[in-house]
């Protein structure tokens, strides 16, 4: 009795967050990013110095970064304030380090704007750290040969899918990012819940599906 009671109890958990979501899912690559979104960081917010580390300042905002960003603000790129992987101290960003934007709570979508070098850039969806979701796309043109804003509004990201972390991972290791757009979700668990009951309700199926066997 208590073991359905828990598997219903999860179900119902998840059944939420899935009632949460659009139709179907998509990848973001357009200029105009997600739509109805309940958060956008422009990174105008605060006046910082160049070459700020960039970790938690930004947290009451609905966001937190991983080491590896820094305040950057290039306006031949972006015409608002951005930030950088590779203005941290040196030239080029450390090629060992995929940086990752972390949500405060899940979120339905999130895209940001973004300029590399010319490569590819992964961009990978993450919940609890497990990959949710994740794709490959060459992004602008080179910072040297080209620097305009003629890409200025290029978005990247997911909607339809449930995640809380965007991890960035660009071939050349030079990348801006800007206008970091998404949308929570109301009403859901923390991300830890959510994978937890995720995995208990998986459990808990296999368990009633054995006993049932022994019947």
């Amino acid at each position: 009795m208590k073991s359905r009671v828990k598997f219903l109890a999860t179900g119902a958990v998840l059944l939420t967050l899935l009632s949460a979501l659009p139709a179907a899912a998509a990848t973001v690559t357009d200029n105009v990013g997600i739509t109805g979104a309940t958060g956008l960081i422009t990174f105008d917010e605060f006046v910082l110095a160049i070459g700020t580390p960039i970790t938690d300042q930004y947290a009451a905002l609905g966001a937190t970064f991983s080491p590896g960003m820094c305040f950057d603000p290039q306006p031949i790129f972006f015409p608002t304030a951005s930030l950088g992987n590779y203005g941290c101290g040196g030239i080029l960003g450390d090629p060992g380090v995929n940086n990752s934007i972390r949500f405060n709570q899940a979120v339905s979508a999130a895209a940001v704007a973004l300029q590399s070098e010319q490569e590819g850039t992964t961009f990978t969806a993450l919940l609890g750290g497990v990959v949710v979701d994740f794709f490959t796309v060459e992004t602008n043109s080179s910072f040297w040969e080209d620097p305009d804003l003629t890409h200025a509004s290029d978005f990247y990201g997911f909607t339809g899918i449930v995640f809380d972390e965007l991890r960035i991972e660009n071939a050349s290791q030079m990348y801006l990012i800007d206008n970091l757009q998404f949308k929570t979700i109301n009403g859901v668990p923390e991300p830890a819940t959510l994978v937890l009951a995720a995995s208990a309700l998986a459990a808990l199926g296999m368990r009633r599906r054995r006993s049932l066997a022994q019947h």
